[in-house]
C-alpha cells in the first residue's frame, strides 16, 4: 500500500514532540540557510523570498483526510525539506488546521525571518514554535549557518526576541553545536546572553547525530553538552533520542512510507523502528530488499548505519 500523501509524513516518533505528523510545504532544500550540519544535505535553493511554493488547498485536503482516519497524533508539525516560513501560506494553513482539530500545531523554524512582522503574525496561531540559534557572532554565524547574504544575525536575534514578547504560545529555542565550529567558550557565553534576552520556555541543546551536509563536521561529546546545559540554566536540556515504545509485531509498514521518510532525512533502522512502532529486526529484511532493488542506499556515519533514498 502506498502513502496517500504528498505533503504529509508520519506520524513519526519525534525526539521532542512524541508522535508528530510532519507537514512539508517547501520544495526540497529551499532554505534561508545552508547549514554545514543539515541532515537533509546542502541547500539547492538559497532564498529569502516568501511565496506560495505549493498549493495550500491541496495541503489542507491531505490534513483533512488524515484527521478523518483518527490516527493517534501528539502534534501536527510544519517541518521537512526546508524553511517552512518561506511559504507565505503557512499562517492560513495553521489557522485552518486549528479550526478542524484540537491537536496542537508546532513549527520548526530556523528563526531567520522572525524580524518580518508578516512572518511573526503568520505563526501567532501555532501552539509551539521552535526557532534555532546556533551562533551570535557574525563570523561563526556565517561559518555554521552559511546564510543568504541579505540576513544579519543581530536582526535575526532581535526578531526572535520580538516574537517571544508577542507570541502567546510556547517557544522553545534549539541550539546545535558542532565540534570546532561554534563550541568556543566565548561563543557559548554569547549564546547564554542571547538566551537571557529571548527568555524561551525551554532551551534544547544538541549536536550532530545524522550525516551532515558538509563531510567532516563532527559532534561535540556528551560531557561538553552537559557543561553547556549547566551554563544555559534551568530551562536547558540535552535533546536525546525518542523514548522507546512497545513494538507491535503485527504492524506492517509499506515500502512507500519508509521511502517517504528517508527522502527527507537519513535514518537508522532503530529510528525507523521508533517512527513506525515496529522492531528494527522486523524492518531488516524490508530494508535489505529495498537496497537490493536500488531504492535506498546504506552508508556509515560515526559508527552507525544509515539509510537514505538513492
Amino acid at each position: 500500500m502506498s502513502s496517500p500523501y504528498k505533503y504529509l509524513f508520519g506520524p513519526v516518533a519525534s525526539r521532542r514532540l512524541g508522535l508528530s505528523l510532519g507537514v512539508d510545504i517547501i520544495p526540497f532544500k529551499t532554505c534561508t540557510y545552508n547549514c554545514v550540519y543539515c541532515e537533509c544535505g546542502p541547500t539547492t535553493r538559497l532564498t529569502v523570498e516568501r511565496r506560495s511554493w505549493v498549493k495550500p488547498e491541496e495541503v489542507l485536503a491531505e490534513i483533512e483526510h488524515f484527521l478523518a482516519r483518527q490516527i493517534p497524533t501528539d502534534f501536527i508539525t510544519f517541518s521537512g525539506s526546508g524553511e517552512p516560513t518561506l511559504n507565505k501560506d503557512i499562517g492560513w494553513l495553521i489557522s485552518e488546521i486549528k479550526k478542524r482539530t484540537n491537536i496542537p500545531v508546532s513549527v520548526l523554524t530556523n528563526g531567520s525571518l522572525l524580524w518580518d512582522e508578516s512572518v511573526r503574525q503568520a505563526l501567532y496561531s501555532a501552539d509551539l514554535v521552535i526557532p534555532s540559534l546556533d551562533a551570535v557572532s557574525d563570523a561563526v554565524f556565517k561559518r555554521i549557518n552559511r546564510p543568504h547574504p541579505a540576513l544579519n544575525i543581530n536582526t535575526i536575534i532581535d526578531g526572535i526576541v520580538t516574537f517571544r514578547r508577542e507570541f502567546q504560545g510556547n517557544l522553545w529555542l534549539e541550539i546545535l553545536l558542532c565540534k570546532g565550529i561554534n563550541d568556543a567558550s566565548d561563543e557559548i557565553e554569547r549564546l547564554a546572553d542571547a538566551i537571557q534576552r529571548i527568555n524561551p520556555d525551554k532551551v534544547q541543546v544538541g549536536t550532530v547525530v545524522r550525516p551532515p551536509a558538509v563531510p567532516g563536521i563532527k559532534p561535540v561529546d556528551k560531557e561538553f553538552l552537559e557543561d553547556v546545559v549547566n551554563q544555559f540554566g534551568d530551562k536547558a536540556e540535552i535533546i536525546g533520542l525518542p523514548a522507546g515504545s512497545k513494538k507491535t509485531s503485527e504492524k506492517i509498514v509499506s515500502d512507500n512510507d519508509i521511502i517517504n521518510l528517508l527522502r527527507r532525512r537519513p535514518t537508522t533502522a532503530e529510528e525507523l523502528g521508533r517512527a513506525f512502532d515496529v522492531s528494527p529486526e522486523l524492518l531488516a529484511k524490508q530494508l535489505y530488499q529495498l537496497q537490493q532493488r536500488g531504492k535506498i542506499l546504506v552508508f556509515q556515519f560515526e559508527g552507525n548505519t544509515f539509510y537514505k533514498v538513492k
